[in-house]
């Protein structure tokens, strides 16, 4: 009797499955966030929407510093603070994500093949000053640190301009009047209820604008384009936006951790205890598809209901899976893929089809090889101009009666 092909399969793939499966792992949402931020980037790109406005010696200076914060949870925006892949944002942006990635402003239309969204990890949060730090996994190079302004050379009714996202598709580039620097707010917990924000222990900066500013995030700028305050706040009441202020950036900022270790389980302890787990418990189950006596697909049930929702497949019964496949939301269809190359179980290349339309429409890299996808980019389509990337045509649906097991 032939050996069985599981455990090599196995082997090779699980880093990789432990990844798409975790709950960390980017899902459609998020990859649809990729693709959507993107596209506002690159609306912004063609029409310049600061380049005739109040404030767009402001806007110049500081745009390249401004990215859009994408989780599987929320939208937002977020500053580039040092080249090293330091991120602020604001704290409730970041609340309960499991997938949070920047996505960096492209400089041409070439750019727009590129790599522009980097996978990103909490160093602190702190929503008493509604701020939160963010470290990129793999920073890209040139990238344009912000720069910080002094908030004691601003007086009640100067104007200061701002950059913020009105609705998820647009940014928006505005001039305000300054009502107060330090604002003295009367917390209650129906006032907290009422502008959606847990109570601050600073004295916000006050301002108002004929038009909304957009919150959760962005920048508050001096004519020359450095931060004074991250917007945090707006009450309609009062018709008035608050940001947290810059020497409370600084204090925040000047307090941070050391980016903390991986803890994750060494993955062959983890791989050996996972395979002899899961087939004792039928997660783990395998697939004979063409009747020869040869596996060539294992199917993982990871929630035990009796539905697969990710695949190794071994087409040419080689030993070496193919791809691997995830369909968490149980449709029959592939909402993310990944190819190996080079056969060494490094699964390089990560695809998403967040429609679920049988097109790809978000590329991932894993860079460093540790199964989790660290930058992300948009196949260009949709009005956006030809791809450049070559793709892989998606895998075949095996959900065929004769290898469905529900």
């Amino acid at each position: 009797m032939p050996k069985s092909p599981v455990p090599s399969l196995w082997a090779k793939s699980a880093k990789t499955m432990r990844s798409f499966l975790a709950l960390t792992d980017p899902n459609s949402i998020f990859a649809s966030r990729v693709e959507l931020a993107v596209k506002t980037f690159w609306r912004d790109l063609i029409n310049e929407p600061y380049a005739s406005v109040p404030g767009s010696k402001a806007f110049a200076q500081s745009a390249n510093s401004v990215v859009y914060i994408i989780t599987n949870d929320k939208v937002g925006v977020g500053l580039i603070i040092n080249k090293d892949g330091l991120i602020l944002t604001d704290s409730a942006v970041i609340k309960e994500a499991t997938s949070i990635a920047a996505v960096f402003r492209p400089k041409s239309v070439a750019d727009l093949g590129k790599n522009l969204a980097i996978s990103a990890d909490v160093v602190k949060i702190n929503p008493g000053v509604a701020l939160a730090a963010l470290q990129l996994r793999h920073p890209p190079r040139g990238i344009q640190p912000v720069m910080f302004g002094n908030l004691e050379k601003i007086a009640q009714g100067d104007q200061v301009f701002s950059i913020g996202l009105a609705t998820p598709k647009s940014f928006v580039y505005t001039n305000a009047t300054v009502i107060e620097t330090q604002a003295n707010i009367a917390w209650s917990p129906e006032y907290a209820k009422k502008v959606k924000r847990t109570p601050l222990n600073v004295k916000p900066i006050a301002v108002k604008a004929d038009s909304l500013l957009g919150i959760y995030g962005g920048p508050l700028l001096n004519k020359y384009g450095a931060v004074i305050g991250m917007k945090t706040f707006y009450d309609s009441e009062s018709s008035q936006t608050y940001a947290t202020p810059i020497s409370a950036i600084n204090t925040f900022l000047n307090t941070l951790p050391p980016v903390a270790a991986s803890q994750i389980t060494h993955i062959d302890e983890w791989a050996e205890n996972t395979l002899t787990n899961w087939r004792k418990s039928n997660i783990l189950k395998q697939f004979d598809t063409d009747n020869d006596g040869v596996i060539d697909r294992i199917g993982i049930d990871s929630d035990q209901n009796n539905y697969v929702d990710a695949w190794i497949v071994d087409s040419n019964q080689n030993g070496i899976p193919d791809f691997i496949a995830r369909d968490i939301d149980k449709n029959g269809r592939y909402e993310k893929h990944a190819f190996d190359a080079e056969g060494d179980g490094s699964y390089e290349t990560h695809y998403f089809d967040h429609n679920n339309d049988g097109i790809e429409d978000v590329i991932g890299t894993d860079l460093d090889e540790d199964g989790s996808v660290d930058v992300f980019a948009i196949i260009r389509r949709h009005g956006l101009g030809s791809t450049n990337i070559k793709s892989h045509a998606p895998p075949p649906s095996i959900y065929q009666d004769k290898y469905s097991i529900r």
